[in-house]
């Protein structure tokens, strides 16, 4: 997962792993392995959620306006795919100093 500073906030991306037939090198891109792509994506203060977010796409913003909302001090941002069957998968997670 990457985090970039942006005017308007702070920019989240990440790469799409798959469930299904990923080990396959020969193709640019794996398989979904689900029938939609869909990501549950947190900010967590201690343990606390301080946002939440469904995405169709491996990238969120978080603004400024909820950055200055959350206010001042660690957060751990946590990303994961969801998958229609089993729901959120495990996270990937990253630790920032607001």
């Amino acid at each position: 997962m990457r985090v970039n500073g942006t005017p308007n906030g702070l920019h989240l991306s990440w790469i799409r792993r798959t469930r299904i037939e990923g080990d396959n090198w020969d193709i640019p891109e794996v398989p979904l392995g689900e029938e939609r792509e869909q990501y549950l994506v947190q900010v967590l203060r201690d343990g606390r959620v301080l946002r939440e977010n469904f995405v169709d796409l491996p990238y969120w913003s978080y603004e400024t306006d909820a950055v200055e909302a959350d206010g001042p001090g660690p957060v751990t941002f946590a990303v994961a795919q969801v998958s229609a069957r089993f729901g959120p998968g495990p996270a990937a997670l990253k630790d920032i100093v607001l």
